[in-house]
């Protein structure tokens, strides 16, 4: 079976991050590692990416509104409400399934003080026209890029247009790192306000033989022999239902401010150094999907601005009955992601935002992990087109 997910990391990378994990400047080499890359002076790593937005938050200390797009993991909304801000919400373009500056500025308002811009799937939104209307209001701009290290606007990588930017290394991003976060800024208030933050309270870091058993666990069940039987007992324990209401949470847990393991920064750092064979791939892979699937109107895919290069954590597929395709893809051993089955501004008992919740009833994700062979992208295709001749 295809797995909708495969992590970047080899079996050797983790025995030889498990090997180096006790010696810290290896931690501190990620940090000049990224800091190189994207042009910056400070960097913090943290033990997952809304932990990185809820510290950014605090040391930000300005509590107000925080727009962010409304088709978004329930996830970011709730470490704004952790560090005390009021999550507000902005629609989508459904052609890009990003933000606009047109939907930001019907959500931007005198009570705004951060604005999160988020390149969907690895999508880059329209930086410069987001930016002109958050830099009118005068406000904090953070670019999301959890989905979208190593993707490019005009040139340029994305996580460079904001006063900060927020990187995921969540065993499903673009690099694998179990869990794990960055925060990125050329702030050097922010920066201060973060280091004090991190010394004024207790601040645990992440166990790094917990994170070698989860990605060792996350490797295995992802192989093509052992996922189908890891999903057939999913299906037992949870309903595979295609949208869902999610419920926030509004009281942050414990330990939450918590710093990435020393596993788990080698780990990623060790996968920096194939980021750009990692995006080639996820890129060919997306070109297959986009030069196999463009003429038919049964299924619809976003549209990629111009002088952009998505980084494809997955490949957003629109499609009109969303659990019958699944299914069809199922019967024919190909699993897809879900995206986000559902709209944060429901999950806040919000009304209108038509696009966040047509995106939440209708989008699919192909998968585009690097280990993902060209036949078999091939194949998936060639299953998506027999679902749409016999839809006919």
């Amino acid at each position: 079976m295809i797995p909708r997910y495969a992590p970047t990391y080899t079996y050797s990378d983790l025995l030889k991050s498990l090997s180096k994990c006790q010696t810290d400047h290896l931690v501190s080499d990620l940090r000049f590692r990224l800091a190189n890359l994207y042009k910056v002076k400070h960097v913090f790593l943290f033990s997952g990416a809304r932990v990185a937005l809820y510290a950014l938050l605090r040391a930000f200390n300005r509590p107000g509104d925080v727009v962010m797009p409304a088709y978004n993991c329930i996830a970011v909304p709730e470490a704004a409400l952790y560090a005390g801000y009021r999550p507000v919400f902005a629609d989508i373009d459904y052609n890009s399934l990003n933000m606009t500056a047109d939907t930001l500025k019907q959500s931007i308002t005198s009570d705004t003080k951060v604005v999160l811009v988020t390149h969907q799937f690895g999508i880059p939104c329209d930086v410069d026209e987001i930016l002109q209307v958050s830099r009118h209001h005068n406000v904090l701009v953070v670019e999301d890029v959890a989905a979208a290290i190593g993707a490019r606007y005009r040139g340029q990588l994305l996580g460079v247009f904001g006063d900060a930017s927020i990187i995921s290394f969540h065993s499903t991003k673009v690099i694998s790192g179990g869990m794990g976060g960055a925060l990125l800024t050329n702030n050097d208030e922010l920066a201060r306000n973060i280091d004090f933050l991190l010394k004024s309270e207790g601040i645990t870091r992440e166990n790094g033989w917990r994170m070698f058993v989860r990605t060792l666990v996350w490797k295995t069940v992802t192989n093509s022999w052992v996922y189908p039987i890891v999903l057939s007992g999913y299906r037992t324990l949870r309903n595979e239902r295609m949208f869902e209401v999610i419920s926030p949470h509004s009281d942050i847990p414990s330990k939450f401010l918590s710093l990435s393991s020393s596993f788990s920064s080698i780990l990623i750092k060790l996968q920096l150094d194939r980021l750009d064979w990692n995006l080639e791939r996820r890129r060919k892979l997306a070109q297959i999907y986009t030069e196999e699937l463009s003429e038919h109107s049964g299924v619809k895919f976003p549209i990629i601005p111009g002088e952009c290069s998505p980084s494809w954590i997955q490949f957003p597929l629109m499609v009109t009955d969303k659990r019958a395709f699944y299914k069809h893809m199922q019967r024919n051993h190909i699993d897809l992601n879900w995206t986000f089955r559902y709209s944060c501004t429901d999950s806040f008992k919000l009304n209108g935002f038509p696009n966040a919740h047509k995106a939440a009833h209708t989008v699919l994700g192909l998968p585009t992990y690097p280990s993902l062979s060209d036949e078999q992208a091939q194949y998936v295709c060639n299953v998506i087109k027999e679902y749409l001749s016999d839809s006919q």
